[in-house]
């Protein structure tokens, strides 16, 4: 039996259905839902109603803001430990160069085994960071057609429009 989102109405697979109060809910609106209730309980405000708020056109616009600043700060955040890594992977083999070349007249050199494992370790956690902040990218919906009664945008996943609740699930062989 096929699982849909309780608030966008979206196509629930097993990677991408939760729960929140007793709803299956997608990612998205996982992370909507999280982010309107943290709000909410810094206002004061009830959330009962947490699902109108969250399909609400402000609050979309707000939360793709918010979205679009976290996965810039968690993409600037790899993207550093990126070139740290390929720093100290350098770093580590060009002192392993340097050491191995004085060691013709004392025989002693030494490998830079910390900074090369270290440079590795932080090269491997930016490039999967930089990778996960990517597949978030695509996982958030962005509105890409409209609803033909009240005008409120949809994607194409929507099977009804989350405004007005007409069924929506026609447009993609409209267009």
């Amino acid at each position: 039996m096929a699982t849909f989102c309780y608030s966008c109405k979206i196509k629930l697979s097993f990677r991408n259905s939760f729960v929140w109060h007793n709803k299956d809910v997608c990612r998205t609106c996982l992370s909507k839902l999280e982010y309107q209730h943290k709000k909410n309980l810094e206002n004061h405000v009830d959330s009962s109603n947490i699902f109108e708020q969250i399909n609400d056109e402000h609050f979309t616009k707000e939360f793709s803001k918010k979205e679009n600043i976290d996965n810039e700060k968690k993409r600037n955040k790899s993207r550093n430990r990126i070139i740290l890594g390929i720093l100290l992977i350098a770093f580590g083999i060009i002192m392993t160069i340097l050491s191995i070349e004085k060691s013709d007249t004392t025989g002693e050199y030494y490998i830079y085994w910390g900074a090369i494992v270290f440079g590795i370790i932080d090269l491997i956690v930016g490039l999967t960071g930089w990778v996960s902040v990517k597949g978030e990218k695509e996982n958030i919906q962005i509105a890409e057609y409209e609803c033909t009664d009240c005008g409120a945008d949809l994607t194409e996943n929507d099977q009804v429009c989350p405004k007005c609740g007409a069924d929506v699930s026609t447009l993609d062989e409209n267009i």
